[in-house]
């Protein structure tokens, strides 16, 4: 295959090394020499998630209805909160102890964690640090004939339209105050909700995670924060397009995870190599309406 945007670099020269070797089954290589004619799902799914001229005018008209705070307010803050549930406080307590621009510098991914567990302080500033509150701005809606003072909610994370629609699940192996087991995070009242506990946790993992012991010790990794997109949440207001959305707005939360950790002194490392289906079944998410999209180990740094 002649790629003429790579015709004369030195990354032609290197397309070129990597089809001589004997690299059949790798994906990378049966992408480069792929029969572009054929069906390809990912980019039948890149166009047709695109904004495009002729489609404006049905955008415009669900974006605008979105505008209407009642719609805003319904939207936003529908979560599961599993209210029946037990639940855990967390401090809402929030400093870095760092200058910024030396977090940034130190951020590197290390899976090489010291067996030894978090503290939940440590825990609880991830969390609100990732998707926390950040600002209430009081609004009124009217509901059944009724004016009703309620507020808009806005985290710490960007979020198209601030619908929100990334939810956080730990995995808990090894954190002071928690037993291990399943917790989501609610986010409006800054706590945890014990879904389900586990002491076996640990050996299913090596069964969902497809990484490399010698890069990720999973023995010692004491949490694993899983992300999981409510697709519907920004589906509802920006079509294909909101899937695109979910997945940019779980990158950001990531990353707020990874600069925290590193401003704590901790050790972190995102994963993307999973079975969906495995952890889904395991948290208990549906793998359709919500589903696991990220997730980002956290531990004691080794060194």
């Amino acid at each position: 295959m002649y790629d003429r945007r790579f015709a004369g670099s030195t990354l032609n020269l290197s397309l070129g090394f990597l089809r001589s070797l004997d690299l059949k089954n790798v994906s990378f290589i049966s992408y480069l020499q792929r029969d572009t004619e054929l069906f390809d799902m990912v980019e039948v799914y890149h166009e047709n998630s695109k904004i495009k001229f002729h489609k404006l005018n049905e955008l415009t008209s669900s974006v605008s209805i979105f505008k209407e705070p009642e719609l805003r307010f319904a939207t936003a803050n529908i979560a599961p909160d599993y209210p029946f549930t037990p639940e855990i406080s967390l401090n809402s307590a929030f400093q870095i102890p760092k200058r910024f621009d030396k977090i940034l510098l130190s951020r590197k991914s290390i899976g090489h964690f010291k067996d030894a567990p978090l503290s939940l302080q440590e825990v609880s500033k991830l969390l609100y640090s990732a998707n926390g509150i950040r600002e209430k701005i009081g609004i009124n809606i009217e509901y059944e004939n009724k004016n009703i003072k309620t507020e808009l909610r806005f985290r710490m994370s960007p979020s198209a339209g601030a619908l929100y629609p990334i939810e956080i699940y730990l995995i808990s192996l090894s954190v002071k105050g928690l037993d291990a087991g399943i917790y989501y995070y609610a986010v409006s009242h800054h706590s945890l909700r014990r879904l389900h506990l586990s002491k076996s946790l640990r050996s299913k993992l090596t069964d969902i995670f497809y990484i490399d012991q010698q890069i990720i010790h999973l023995d010692h990794v004491p949490l694993i924060l899983v992300l999981a997109s409510t697709f519907w949440r920004t589906r509802a207001k920006y079509g294909l397009l909101g899937y695109r959305y979910s997945l940019i707005e779980a990158g950001h939360i990531a990353q707020n995870i990874l600069l925290t950790a590193t401003a704590l002194g901790l050790a972190s490392i995102p994963v993307e190599g999973y079975n969906e289906d495995e952890l889904n079944r395991m948290i208990g998410l549906d793998g359709t309406e919500e589903s696991a999209v990220y997730t980002v180990f956290v531990g004691k740094s080794e060194t």
